[in-house]
């Protein structure tokens, strides 16, 4: 498995989260279980630590998911009790913890049937971000929608506070209208959170196509696969380089987390250190790849997140 899918897996997630909130409990006394502002802003940070980290290593890249995410929501809730001037009594929350852990339906039952899926994970043959066909790794009966997230971009989709996501599965599609409830920032970037305004049960084998379309059903139908045409060591001002040369002009900036393909499966997820029109540079990083193979990117940053449960 990789490190992709294990980081992204069902478990990984839960166990994290699980060790967020041991971890909370002790340091504040306040038990993040059933918080779903705290819930949300983990599913949103979760893809993007993964992201912004050129790590190979599923424990440092969990250490590094419960350091930032840990730190926010604990500065978080000593900041909002102590504007209230609230004292928290640890002991009662331990008590809640207690009785909680009796519920016959756990925090673990609860988000066991949770699953994300990301544009990045995409079929061969899919047109972008926006239209792609995807492959679900589970055996699933029934799917429900309950959130997508789109980092905002100044294209069509985005053109008033309603969007389309259309689920073409082997027998029916699906056009489930989801209204933008919230906006987060982050490093400079906005992500547009949108919630159904229906809610669906969709009937469905393992394969589904996903569209993403404005209210009037028109969408955003331009490639995002980036070709390589060259890549080499470089040497540039006494640092070391790999150096990307694209086939075409492109729009990815410093900073940006791109991931890099073959046989449109993920080889690794790189931070650009520097742009020109045609190029990027990565700095620091050595990769050995098949030169008789084609390669492209991916440019992670941009990539939307859609929340289902199944069954």
């Amino acid at each position: 498995m990789s490190l992709h899918d294990m980081y992204f897996s069902i478990k990984n997630k839960n166990h994290i989260y699980s060790v967020l909130q041991d971890l909370i409990l002790k340091e504040t006394g306040y038990n993040i279980i059933h918080n779903e502002n705290y819930i949300d802003l983990y599913r949103v940070k979760y893809p993007l630590i993964f992201e912004r980290n050129n790590i190979d290593n599923l424990s440092e890249l969990n250490k590094i998911l419960i350091d930032e995410i840990g730190a926010l929501f604990i500065n978080d809730i000593n900041t909002k009790y102590s504007n209230k001037g609230i004292i928290i009594e640890k002991d009662i929350f331990n008590n809640i913890k207690k009785k909680e852990d009796l519920k016959e339906e756990s925090r673990e039952s609860i988000l066991r049937k949770e699953l994300y899926i990301n544009s990045s994970e995409r079929l061969d043959g899919s047109i972008n971000r926006f239209n792609y066909s995807i492959e679900l790794k589970d055996f699933i009966n029934e799917i429900i929608i309950k959130e997508i997230n789109l980092p905002e971009e100044n294209n069509i989709v985005f053109n008033n506070p309603l969007v389309c996501v259309v689920i073409t599965t082997k027998d029916e599609t699906y056009e489930i209208y989801c209204k933008l409830r919230e906006k987060i920032e982050l490093n400079g970037k906005i992500y547009n959170t949108y919630y159904p305004l229906k809610e669906f049960t969709i009937i469905c084998d393992n394969k589904l196509k996903i569209e993403i379309k404005n209210n009037n059903l028109e969408t955003h139908d331009i490639k995002d696969k980036i070709a390589i045409k060259k890549i080499k060591q470089i040497k540039y001002l006494g640092d070391n380089y790999l150096g990307i040369l694209l086939k075409d002009k492109h729009n990815l900036e410093k900073n940006n987390s791109v991931g890099i393909y073959c046989d449109n499966k993920l080889v690794n997820t790189l931070i650009i250190s520097g742009r020109s029109d045609n190029s990027v540079l990565i700095k620091d990083t050595v990769l050995k790849l098949d030169k008789k193979k084609e390669y492209f990117l991916l440019n992670m940053n941009l990539q939307n997140n859609i929340l289902i449960n199944y069954s």
